[in-house]
């Protein structure tokens, strides 16, 4: 297992204190608890978006949420939008800078598979352990509505997976392995144990 809870974005303050501070209960997300509505918004179907309508107001505000709830990825339907849209922390880039992605799609997945943490924004839950794919292409449109394509590893090929995830109405916890949810105390106590 490498770095561990991946939307959620806990470990990136390196701020044991988080655990005090839930990072689920922005007012502008929906979690599959909160309510039947919401949770059906996660469960929909996404909209593809056209290249010659990116829509700017909708990045600026799940840009806004990510922000300010701390994680490291946002799908559309987590802020109630069924528009195949994400927002992703490439922590892999310099400055790790905040880009979207439209209409992203896998066209390859390494036969390599890889277990890790992962945890989610509308997941208020806990996080828990999912095997992925290593390795992956992923084909999308960027901000200005160009088709680009990309070949990605470890944790941010995670990223990935798990905001298109989200695009099919796919939460985490339809995939964890067999074990209990972890809280995010739990959580960040077992890795500092296996730190020391």
């Amino acid at each position: 297992m490498s770095q561990g809870c991946i939307e959620q974005g806990i470990e990136s303050s390196g701020d044991t204190n988080q655990s005090n501070k839930p990072l689920f209960n922005h007012p502008e997300l929906f979690t599959h608890t909160r309510s039947v509505v919401q949770n059906k918004v996660l469960r929909a179907e996404n909209q593809p978006i056209q290249p010659e309508a990116i829509p700017a107001e909708l990045v600026d505000k799940m840009k806004r949420i990510l922000q300010e709830s701390g994680g490291i990825g946002i799908a559309a339907p987590q802020i109630g939008i069924n528009k195949q849209a994400i927002i992703i922390v490439r922590t892999d880039k310099p400055d790790s800078p905040m880009q979207a992605y439209f209409n992203p799609r896998l066209t390859w997945v390494s036969k390599t598979l890889s277990k890790d943490y992962e945890g989610c924004l509308s997941v208020p839950e806990g996080v828990g352990l999912v095997e992925r794919p290593s390795d992956i292409t992923v084909r999308y449109l960027n901000e200005a509505g160009e088709a680009q394509e990309e070949t990605l590893s470890g944790i941010i090929a995670r990223v990935f997976q798990h905001e298109i995830d989200h695009l099919n109405g796919i939460l985490f916890i339809d995939k964890k392995l067999d074990q209990p949810l972890l809280s995010v105390e739990e959580y960040l106590k077992m890795k500092a144990e296996k730190k020391q």
